[in-house]
């Protein structure tokens, strides 16, 4: 797995919003919710699929027009894991 690929999947795991820098120098803020790696004719190295912030909008990008991909802001999921109990 690349670099690249792994960012992806800690993102796709992440319960928060993900910043993913575009190739050419756009932004798109949002929450990833899906993600296929596998090749196919439309997206040669896979896509993710993310709801904006910006307008709740859903977008799918290539992963070939991504450069990277940062988690941002809260993870969700944090309140809710198990606590250790004594």
């Amino acid at each position: 797995m690349d670099d690249l690929a792994a960012k992806i999947e800690k993102a796709f795991d992440y319960r928060g919003h993900v910043d993913v820098d575009l190739l050419d120098g756009s932004n798109v803020h949002g929450f990833l919710f899906n993600r296929d790696l596998k090749p196919r004719p439309e997206f040669p190295r896979g896509f993710v699929d993310l709801y904006r912030s910006s307008d709740g909008g859903r977008e799918t990008i290539g992963v070939e027009r991504i450069a990277d991909v940062r988690t941002s802001g809260k993870d969700y999921y944090v309140p809710f894991a198990p606590r250790n109990r004594e």
